[in-house]
């Protein structure tokens, strides 16, 4: 199979682009490592696969509509992370 019928197939059956769903998956771990309040930003970002914090925070941004050291801020005040 081409690269291009790949693409084409995977985005019929899935509704997203191969990279798309990678991204998604990536930032299901960041939101998950976020919830530890002792990793950084910068650790959650290479932790979950990115190697640039400024385009994961804008990808972040982008998917979740806020940062993630917003996210963290609004776990806390759900009572949401774990009381290390």
């Amino acid at each position: 199979m081409s690269k291009a019928t790949f693409f084409r197939v995977f985005k019929r059956e899935f509704g997203l682009t191969p990279v798309e769903f990678i991204i998604r998956e990536r930032l299901g771990e960041a939101k998950r490592l976020l919830r530890h309040p002792l990793a950084t930003v910068a650790e959650v970002c290479l932790r979950a696969g990115f190697n640039n914090l400024s385009y994961f925070q804008a990808l972040f941004k982008k998917y979740e509509g806020i940062t993630p050291g917003a996210y963290r801020k609004e776990l806390k005040v759900k009572g949401l992370s774990p009381p290390f």
